[in-house]
């Protein structure tokens, strides 16, 4: 994989970013503008993800749901971040509180609870071949792997 080539420049702060749009929308921290406002209390947004994201403060709605506790979140990424309490701190999370460092080990881990367990040497190094380059070092490897394997001895 090749390194993601940035071609478009912030003349406030030289931050580069791959698409034009992203530079739009960071020019705004710089100008001030903040084109999308919410029609319930004026509040503005540089975004309108984030404006969509502010709504659900007038709404109440909380449609994120953790599946270990059932508490509940505004925002993807409070979830997320609350997810890491019930997991040690890794990001994939099984709904009987054991984390993994990467989705496909949760993937593996499931079949603990479905009872399909064939094959899993195969679905191993199929996870390791399929990978981005880079995801896997040998240390970060076994650690993940020694979770894995842990499961089924």
């Amino acid at each position: 994989m090749g390194q993601q080539t940035k071609p478009f420049l912030c003349n406030l702060c030289g931050k580069s970013f791959s698409q034009k749009g992203h530079l739009t929308i960071h020019t705004r921290t710089h100008t001030g503008e903040r084109p999308f406002s919410c029609k319930i209390c004026e509040k503005g947004f540089i975004e309108k993800g984030l404006l969509t994201d502010h709504m659900s403060v007038h709404t109440g709605e909380r449609p994120f749901l953790c599946k270990v506790c059932g508490k509940d979140f505004r925002l993807k990424a409070d979830l997320r971040r609350h997810t890491m309490t019930h997991t040690g701190g890794k990001r994939f999370a099984c709904i009987c509180g054991k984390g993994f460092c990467a989705k496909a080990f949760l993937n593996l881990h499931m079949r603990v609870h479905t009872g399909d367990r064939k094959s899993d040497e195969g679905l191993v190094n199929g996870v390791l071949r399929k990978a981005p380059r880079g995801t896997f070092s040998p240390a970060k490897s076994a650690a993940c792997f020694g979770q894995y394997e842990g499961l089924h001895h």
